[in-house]
């Protein structure tokens, strides 16, 4: 009867050692959320990924000769009903001028992967 009572009691304890396993790895995951949790919180949207022109979002960003980058739709609207000069830098300009800014669509992209919420502020 003695070893039955001695196999019940380890039992009872390798069960309890498992919840305060079970616990820990409960606690951590709850801290790693909690320090991880402001990546996925609303935020403004960084200028960086933000057509001067628009405010927006880039969709398919493009850079002028003066370095400068434009939602190309609110750059060719610019050159069309404005002027053909680049909207900061006022340097003449032509359409032909405009590069895809593959760099900073790619960055921007990855923003919004990582940051899911963002997407909602894509037009």
């Amino acid at each position: 009867a003695a070893a039955g009572s001695d196999q019940s009691e380890g039992l009872h304890s390798s069960l309890e050692q498992q919840q305060q396993q079970q616990q820990a790895a409960m606690q951590q995951w709850e801290e790693l959320l909690q320090r991880t949790a402001h990546l996925d919180s609303r935020a403004e949207v960084p200028a960086a990924f933000t057509c001067p022109l628009t405010m927006e979002v880039f969709r398919e960003p493009v850079i002028t000769p003066s370095g400068c980058s434009f939602e190309r739709s609110a750059l060719l609207e610019h050159l069309s009903k404005v002027g053909k000069f680049d909207p900061i830098s006022r340097q003449p300009m032509a359409e032909s001028d405009i590069i895809a800014n593959i760099g900073l669509r790619n960055a921007t992209q990855q923003y919004l992967d990582e940051h899911p919420w963002a997407w909602g502020e894509v037009v």
